[in-house]
């Protein structure tokens, strides 16, 4: 049946208690790691790795990664970025084969372990070659394959050499060799085995005293020996917990004397302290963020830094102190009504929603109010709520794009508050049902509970609950009315129940007393209407149903059924156990109403039948039922405790079954897990649910008051998968524990009664059901038991059930294997594919098959290419046909089953049709196709003429055509009309497209070519920019010249056959000189500010007999100056600038008073009355413009003015002061 999350489980009403979250993590560690940088890819470009190996790092923080298969080592700063290589694959000086290990000494020289090479090399910093030792072979100094290298701080090396013994191929004796920094021989130690000084070294570290650490992946164990081998202490085991190691990876030392370990078989890093105690343990299999792919070599900073070489990336990890005191993020979950995403007064909160910040997956739940707390440590994480995929009546409309929060904590002890969701419920019933019976006591009679529910958001209306008692169990009595329908289910009737309301029936029922110990009684129930689904426009609408009966012949008659409203778009699988082993599996495929139906001799055994839904089936993927019990084999007796081995709890929330063995007596108190698991090994399908069940009893004397139920689960079980599907009384949830996560059922003021008061109410029961983790390791096991406590009395411990994780081959057992000819009917004796031929160049064909007599046939292909309209038509069309061969077989079934097919095969062979032909003509009279082929049809003006060789000769012009047929009778496609006209004559002998210009600025010309004698020209824009107005006039004009050369083609013909003569000419537009500006320099210089080739100086517009950009001015008047450049483009006239003649009193020049100079704003002047009637005062910025004017006239004996500069730009202005008596010049500087 389908299982809703277990928080969420508390909103829908199936629970009443309070579920506090499980870390994700243990907390008890006293340390944590915290993911700061990721870097590296899969490549061999600079910066990507093939299989990185060993890491170092250096005084520098430099990082140095051995790219193992890409014979390099990579150097990187300490932000990842890419710093350099060396290395490459060979067996020179400074080349590597499958360098493995690397390491760097107090001097910053880099050690590498060459593998394939057996030898170390020596480099300095930079990657130089320095030095080498080590050779392959047996003696002290030689080496075979060295695996790992460490450098102590006198530059003592120690090697892990992996394979070091007098027979190499037949007793490889690992040890570690020491070397002095000379690379001569010093020692060795170690061998293989499973004594203290034995090991196979996967990866050596050396602490700051020396003392070397081997990883000994051997016995899945770390050895601590001194340096000169002696050995010292060890710690760890095989195993994934705490502690314990797979497949060790590598081993790195910090500065503090702490161990680090990796893990690359269970994806993790571990850290002890120098006694082995362990510190800090994280990582899993994962792409998240801080997570690992395959971890193997690792190295630590001076800063204490941890380095993983996760292939194909490098990551880094500061470790820190584990925060105590957590950080809070809090928030609302709410029923937004009005869409505003703000939480009014009248908008209730959701209860039990569950939300959840990454990474480390930290869950909570929502309280009656819909409020939720969420604990999590320091750093940044993002907040989600999880919505059940098959709840779609509820609908998150904030916050949105991202829709999640995301939250950062620097500090311990800190809160985050109004991390809200709001969401959207939509109006639709959910509805629920599960059935749990006590026992199947025999002679007994016994309780069935069924509980349901309308966990939805809207009333459902005519709700019925259905149950379906096995056939021992015998009904007595229900608390609430009933009726017995037509195939004698009993039929609840509950009318409207309204939206987060359950209730429940309880049965009285009994098995009878015949002889039926141990048989499996299924009990069955199911509640009306369906719940809505949204359907998958993939879904082909088939609907897969199976049953079983016991017929009087002692077979087992079994029946798949298509209800659905659609056929089947293809096959699915059917499969048939016997006593939980597979002894028959086919294909079948079903239209729309049909069915198959099987026999199959039984001899006492259990019958499942499974088949498959067709993909996109909303509520399930498999159907199955199973028969117990039909016929007697060679003993006269049945196969029993087969039932409960595979799965019988449906996929739907609408449906529960229970299957329980027909018992005598009983423990009271006990554990059971739904499936079973087949065989003594109790193989478990990977993710198949458990459902397990305790049923508790009070057998005492006295009424209990409280009871509490603890269950230990296994590490091996994923928590977020828990859901709560029934339970007998009122209880609070509570999840604790460490690596085992442990659920508590709390029942406060239970009053359970005795059973000798009261047998029936004695008893109390909790059902859930829990998920394995995916990606286990193949067959992992997953036990599981309840302890029960009583009061105060000590807990009553239930049996352990177990399940190993494990998916049987779909492979028949030879020993159950059933004769398709008992199971299946014969249909078909013939088939026909059709007449194989031959189609030239289409790509498309009908086939010609012949129908079977029954049932479908089927086409596929065998050879070259084809695509079928429909594969089941035997006159279906095929496109996409491949040049040449095409086999295709058509196949029927000779039997009910689909097997034992009876073939035919067709072969389609396209022939590719010549390509299409071109004609060409060789010399005056005679045309020729381009295609060799057996015969030709030649064509003029259309029409068929009596020529079929591949040259013809012509004397007629026109237009001619010609196809090609090959050898295989396939025909080209006509070809290009040919035009072949009578010898050509000559018409022009020359051209000429006039001379190259340069035009100043314009944008518009005339082309000038001289006009053929015979027919017409063409004019055509080469390079440049133009628009021709007529392109056939020899005198055309042009448009829009862009500036520089624009080079335009003159063509005529030279004969009546071709368009021989061109001729090209340049026009180059050329911009003109900018307008120039005269400025005065001193009393009598004026200057043009443009730089030209010459200049054209005018004084009150007459021309002046000077070219040069500065002149001397001694007439007083108008000047202006034209600038012509290299190209003789002429600037246009500047502004006239009126000289006049500097004044020649120097003394009253003198009394000229300006004031202050320099200045900030203001500056004032006055002059003597002397410089007559008339003063015109100009001041001039340092461009030539004028900038202020002011003319004066004074009866007084001075004059005197204020200009003010203040809005004007700091720099030199030039003050110009005209009289009657000339012109003089002040200079004045604003600040």
């Amino acid at each position: 049946m389908h299982r809703t999350p277990l928080l969420f489980s508390i909103y829908l009403f199936f629970l009443i208690g309070i579920i506090t979250s499980l870390p994700a993590e243990s907390q008890s560690l006293p340390e944590k790691a915290r993911s700061l940088l990721k870097f590296g890819d899969f490549g061999t470009a600079n910066g990507k790795f093939i299989l990185p190996m060993g890491i170092a790092i250096d005084k520098n923080d430099n990082i140095y990664v051995v790219d193992h298969q890409n014979h390099r080592i990579q150097k990187f700063n300490s932000s990842g970025k890419f710093l350099s290589k060396f290395g490459s694959f060979g067996t020179g000086n400074g080349q590597f084969n499958w360098p493995i290990d690397i390491d760097i000494d107090a001097q910053g020289n880099i050690y590498v372990a060459d593998r394939d090479n057996h030898r170390i090399q020596k480099f300095n910093s930079n990657g130089q070659f320095i030095s080498k030792f080590g050779s392959l072979g047996t003696a002290d100094g030689q080496l075979i394959s060295p695996y790992s290298i460490a450098v102590d701080g006198a530059g003592n090396m120690y090697i892990a050499n992996r394979y070091h013994g007098h027979n190499i191929a037949k007793n490889p004796t690992p040890r570690i060799d020491k070397f002095n920094s000379h690379g001569q021989f010093v020692l060795a130690f170690g061998s293989q085995g499973t004594a203290d000084g034995q090991f196979i070294t996967n990866d050596i570290a050396l602490d700051t005293n020396g003392n070397v650490y081997i990883a000994d992946g051997f016995n899945r164990c770390i050895k601590k020996f001194t340096s000169s081998g002696q050995f010292l202490f060890k710690f760890g085991s095989k195993g994934t917990g705490d502690g314990q190691f797979i497949g060790i990876g590598g081993i790195a030392i910090d500065p503090a004397g702490n161990i680090y370990v990796s893990d690359r078989e269970v994806i993790n890093i571990q850290k002890f302290n120098s006694k082995g105690q362990l510190l800090l343990k994280f990582g899993k299999f994962s792409y998240e963020e801080g997570q690992f792919l395959y971890p193997v070599h690792i190295a630590v900073d001076a800063a204490g830094n941890l380095y993983v070489v996760d292939d194909p990336y490098v990551k880094k990890f500061a470790i820190e102190e584990a925060v105590l005191t957590p950080n809070y993020v809090k928030g609302t979950v709410y029923n937004d009504t009005n869409e505003d995403c703000v939480q009014d007064t009248a908008e209730k909160g959701i209860e039990g929603m569950i939300v959840v910040a990454q990474p480390g997956n930290h869950y909570t739940s929502t309280d009656s109010l819909g409020n939720y707390t969420l604990a999590v440590d320091t750093g940044s994480y993002t907040i989600k709520q999880l919505i059940p995929n098959n709840k779609s009546f509820i609908k998150q409309i904030c916050p949105i794009n991202p829709a999640t929060h995301s939250v950062r904590f620097t500090a311990s002890n800190d809160s985050v508050l109004g991390k809200n969701f709001a969401n959207q419920l939509m109006l639709q019933p959910y509805l629920s049902v599960n059935v749990l019976s006590d026992r199947r006591r025999r002679c007994m009679t016994n309780m069935t509970t069924v509980s349901y529910c309308n966990s939805g958001t809207a009333a459902a209306t005519n709700v019925k609950v259905y149950v379906k008692l096995p056939e021992y169990v015998v009904f007595k009595s229900a608390n609430s009315a009933y009726t017995v329908d037509k195939d004698s289910n009993y039929v609840f009737t509950i009318e409207s129940l309204t939206a987060g309301t359950c209730g429940s029936i309880e049965i009285q029922d009994s098995v009878i007393c015949a002889d039926i110990q141990g048989l499996i009684q299924c009990t069955s129930a199911w509640i009306t209407p369906a719940n809505s689904r949204t359907l998958s426009p993939d879904w082909d609408q088939s609907d897969i149903q199976v049953k079983a009966s016991c017929t009087n012949n002692g077979k087992v008659r079994l029946s798949i059924y298509n209800n659905g409203s659609g056929s089947m778009a293809d096959s699915s699988a059917f499969r048939i156990y016997l006593d939980a082993q597979l002894a028959y599996m086919n294909d079948f495929k079903l239209a729309k109403g049909d069915s198959l139906i099987l026999q199959v001799p039984t001899n006492g055994q259990t019958v499942r039948l499974e088949a498959a839904q067709r993909p996109d089936h909303p509520s399930r993927k498999l159907s199955f039922i199973t028969i117990e019990a039909c016929g007697i084999n060679s003993n006269g007796t049945v196969s029993k405790g087969y039932v409960t081995q595979q799965v019988q709890e449906e996929e739907e929330s609408e449906i529960s079954t229970e299957c329980l063995p027909i018992i005598d007596s009983f423990d009271p108190n006990d554990k059971a897990v739904s499936p079973q698991g087949v065989s003594n090994e109790h193989y478990t399908p990977t993710n198949t649910a458990l459902d397990y069940t305790i049923r508790f009893q009070n057998t005492g004397t006295d009424t209990a008051y409280k009871v509490l139920v603890v269950d230990t689960l296994s590490e091996h079980l994923d928590m977020k998968t828990l859901q709560i599907a029934a339970v007998s009384h009122a209880y609070k949830l509570s999840v604790s524990g460490k690596g085992k996560p442990v659920l508590t059922f709390t029942f406060n003021n239970i009053n359970l009664p005795d059973s000798t008061k009261d047998q029936a109410g004695s008893n109390g029961f909790i059902r859930f059901s829990i998920r394995p983790k995916v990606d286990l390791p193949e067959k992992t096991r997953i036990e599981n038991f309840a302890d029960i406590f009583f009061d105060f009395n000590k807990p009553v411990r239930t049996n352990t059930t177990f399940n190993s994780i494990y998916d049987i081959p779909l492979v028949v057992e030879e020993s159950a294997k059933l004769d398709q000819r008992i199971v299946c009917l014969t249909t078909n004796t013939t088939v026909q594919a059709g007449i194989s031929r031959i189609v030239c160049g289409q790509d498309t064909v009908v086939m010609q098959a012949i129908a079977p007599l029954a049932g479908k046939g089927q086409w596929k292909l065998m050879s070259g290419k084809g695509i079928f309209q429909d594969r089941e038509s035997g006159t279906t069309i095929i496109s996409g046909l491949a040049y040449g061969e095409n086999v295709f077989e058509w196949s029927v079934s000779a039997n009910s089953c689909g097997i034992d097919s009876l073939h035919a095969q067709v072969t389609i062979t396209r022939q590719m049709k010549p390509a299409t032909p071109v004609i060409r003509q060789q010399g005056t009279d005679s045309l020729i196709c381009s295609i060799a082929g057996s015969s030709y049809e030649w064509f003029l003006q259309g029409a068929v003429i009596d020529k079929h060789t591949q040259s013809i000769q012509v004397k007629q012009a026109g237009l001619y055509t010609v196809k090609v047929t090959n050898q295989f009778g396939c025909s080209s496609d006509t070809s290009a009309t040919f035009e072949y006209v009578l010898p050509c004559y000559i018409t022009n002998i020359s051209i000429n497209a006039g001379s190259d210009q340069v035009i100043c600025e314009q944008d518009t010309i005339i082309l000038q070519a001289a006009g053929p004698i015979q027919g017409k020209g063409i004019w055509k824009l080469v390079s440049g920019q133009g628009v021709i107005q007529n392109t056939q006039a020899a005198n055309s004009l042009v448009k829009v010249l862009s500036y520089g050369e624009n080079v335009f083609e003159w063509k005529v013909s030279s004969t009546t056959c071709s368009d021989s003569l061109k001729a090209q000419v340049t026009i180059t537009r050329v911009q003109k000189p900018i307008t120039p500006v005269i400025i005065q320099v001193g009393a009598d210089s004026l200057v043009c500010s443009i730089a030209g080739d010459s200049y054209q100086w005018q004084l009150e517009g007459v021309n002046m007999a000077i070219n040069s950009q500065q002149i001397k001015a001694d007439i007083p008047g108008k000047y202006t100056v034209r600038v012509k450049n290299q190209q003789d483009c002429l600037s246009d006239l500047s502004a006239p600038f009126t000289y006049v003649l500097t004044a020649t009193d120097s003394y009253l020049s003198t009394l000229i008073k300006v004031y202050p100079n320099p200045t900030t704003g203001k500056i004032s002047i006055i002059l003597p009355a002397d410089f007559g009637q008339e003063v015109e005062i100009s001041v001039w910025d340092a461009l030539g413009r004028n900038v202020m004017n002011k003319n004066l006239t004074t009866n007084s004996n001075q004059y005197k003015e204020v200009f003010d500069l203040s809005t004007e730009k700091s720099g030199v202005y030039l003050l110009k002061i005209q009289t009657s008596k000339g012109v003089t010049f002040r200079r004045i500087i604003k600040k």
